[in-house]
């Protein structure tokens, strides 16, 4: 298990690497200032409140899932008292933990993309 969390650490810092050391001569697409500049231009008005109350939507459903989940692996164990039962139900619980803070910081991961990509993000 430890192997696994170690490749995942590792491709984050390389990913981050790669995303903020930028090469010469590469050019990011941008919008030309002239012409559609901000995302809720592009998108529309309406479009753009989708977009946000979407990615809302996911994080509290994705919220209360992963604790219903939580609760449904824990619960058996704990009135059965069955230590290894517990001591898997606690990583099933560590991963859940893992994955509800990707949730949460779903909406700021996407914004710090956006930013070292020179993206607007006023949508999201």
């Amino acid at each position: 298990m430890k192997k696994k969390y170690f490749k995942v650490i590792i491709f984050v810092l390389l990913l981050f690497l790669f995303c903020t050391i930028r090469a010469e001569g590469i050019e990011v697409p941008t919008i030309p200032s002239g012409e559609l500049s901000s995302c809720e231009e592009i998108l529309g008005h309406d479009l753009a409140a989708i977009v946000k109350a979407g990615i809302t939507i996911i994080q509290i459903v994705g919220a209360i899932i992963a604790i219903v989940k939580g609760m449904m692996v824990l619960i058996p164990p704990v009135l059965a008292k069955d230590a290894d039962a517990l001591k898997k139900a606690s990583k099933t619980l560590v991963s859940l933990a893992i994955i509800l803070i990707v949730i949460f910081l779903f909406r700021s991961i996407l914004m710090f993309l956006g930013n070292i990509l020179d993206f607007d993000t006023s949508c999201i």
